[in-house]
């Protein structure tokens, strides 16, 4: 929210239920951000705060995040939060069938300070 008109969306789940590769453990997030409000910060800020939240009150001991690798703006985004790499250009697809490639990050709980 900012102020009072919703902006965008972020969030975790216990696993995706698409890959089957998430792990005890591991928490993937996501997030969404209305094309108005972009570079401004705030999908950093809100995946940020997730990030500490699932750590230190979900007792995570791996977020994770997956994202098209045309979507330049996310992989800067994600490297940004100190994400690592760790499966590149997988093949997946959209709810429609479309299909993309991927790529997926971690990090660990050693970041939280």
């Amino acid at each position: 929210m900012l102020g009072d008109k919703l902006i965008g969306e972020a969030g975790f789940s216990s696993g995706c239920g698409k890959c089957g590769n998430c792990v005890a453990g591991e928490v993937p997030l996501g997030a969404n951000i209305h094309k108005d409000f972009l570079n401004f910060g705030y999908e950093k800020e809100a995946i940020d705060a997730l990030i500490d939240y699932c750590f230190l009150t979900l007792g995570a001991e791996i977020v994770k995040m997956c994202c098209d690798i045309e979507s330049t703006a996310e992989l800067r985004l994600i490297e940004s939060l100190g994400m690592q790499l760790i499966v590149e250009n997988e093949d997946c697809e959209y709810n429609d069938g479309k299909p993309f490639k991927r790529n997926t990050y971690f990090l660990n709980n050693h970041r939280v300070k």
